[in-house]
């Protein structure tokens, strides 16, 4: 059983890498087919192929420019923006925040609770969509298997249903997400844009509403809480926690405490911030005792 868990762990890792690289090698494509093009004579019968190429070289710079460009908002928060001004005038909340201003605490438990497979994947969870997929056959009930990356890009470019075209230009944007942005600048997106409630995004708004509190200062608890609602911020409240969010806050707090003293996530961290949440986490034991 083990030696086939191995295999399989392998098999994805080397999946994951293919990926990546052949993204990467499309983009260098992309590049030099445009600069072919446009030192040679341009053809009419070319023009088309052209304006595709450019369009997705277009797309490809976009997304390569979020590395310094902060997203001033997102496809769901226009979504939402444009149902509130025509039901009851509710504005969004939304503020970002650098990384380095987010408690150390609430990237661990994002990735805890939402992809544990983040640090080393392509921008999939294949672990998770296997699982989701054997379930959406057997069960009326659809369950997701999105990782983080893909759940950035749906939030920030595309709209909630789950449509096979929406799935599509999902999986083409993260291969691509991926192979310009470092995990670090992902999921500082993903935790600026992420939806908390029917208005408000971004861990920061959700912060000061929620605990009066900037998100620099959230404790290990609080972190937790609020990553139980972002599976579905319609239905699930910080202010009421249901018996099933107060089970799983338990689920994700056991989680991190076996995350830091197993040092798992440690080569995703900057020692600094792994040093940050081990000393965090220590005056937490201590000051609970």
């Amino acid at each position: 059983m083990r030696e086939n868990k191995s295999k399989i762990a392998i098999l994805a890792y080397a999946f994951d890498w293919i990926l990546k690289n052949v993204a990467r090698v499309y983009i260098l494509l992309l590049i030099l087919s445009l600069l072919y093009l446009a030192r040679n004579d341009v053809d009419i019968q070319a023009v088309p192929l052209i304006t595709i190429l450019s369009v997705l070289a277009l797309k490809t710079f976009a997304l390569f420019s979020l590395n310094w460009v902060n997203p001033p908002t997102s496809a769901f928060m226009l979504r939402s923006a444009h149902f509130f001004s025509a039901e009851n005038k509710k504005t969004i909340q939304h503020a970002w925040v650098n990384y380095e201003k987010i408690s150390p605490f609430m990237p661990i438990v994002v990735i805890l609770s939402e992809d544990g497979q983040f640090p080393n994947h392509s921008g999939f969870n294949w672990k998770t969509i296997l699982r989701a997929l054997q379930i959406n056959r057997s069960s009326s009930l659809l369950v997701g298997g999105s990782s983080i990356s893909q759940q950035t890009v749906k939030n920030l470019f595309l709209y909630p249903g789950k449509t096979l075209s929406r799935k599509i230009i999902e999986a083409y944007l993260t291969l691509i997400f991926e192979a310009v942005l470092s995990k670090k600048r992902i999921l500082e997106i993903y935790l600026n844009i992420v939806q908390f409630s029917p208005d408000i995004f971004g861990v920061e708004s959700a912060s000061l509403y929620f605990f009066k509190k900037s998100a620099q200062n959230l404790t290990a608890e609080e972190a937790c809480l609020l990553a139980t609602v972002m599976p579905n911020p319609y239905i699930y409240n910080v202010y009421s926690p249901s018996p099933y969010m107060k089970e799983k806050q338990a689920i994700i707090l056991s989680s991190l405490d076996q995350a830091i003293s197993q040092k798992s996530l440690e080569h995703f961290l900057s020692p600094s911030h792994f040093s940050c949440v081990q000393e965090q986490w220590l005056t937490r034991g201590i000051s609970t005792k």
